[in-house]
């Protein structure tokens, strides 16, 4: 049989491995904060129109005058 001898570790080994291990988690955390700030900043902002029984093209053009957005229309 063979003799498995268990590797010797030193303490500076398991300093490094940790420090390591405490670095990725800042870096995931971080890049998650700034996901989520990047994605509050660039959320839509949101409008309000009352309107009955109205057809499409006027009220997409209602939808223009509120916001920035614009709608191109084809007849067919």
């Amino acid at each position: 049989m063979k003799n498995f001898e268990t590797p010797v570790v030193s303490h500076k080994d398991l300093l490094i491995k940790k420090l390591a291990r405490i670095m990725k988690i800042t870096t995931a955390l971080l890049l998650l904060v700034c996901m989520q700030v990047s994605a509050i900043g660039f959320s839509q902002s949101r409008i309000t129109i009352k309107m009955a029984s109205l057809d499409l093209k006027k009220a997409l053009f209602e939808v223009e005058k509120k916001t920035d957005y614009r709608f191109y229309l084809l007849k067919r």
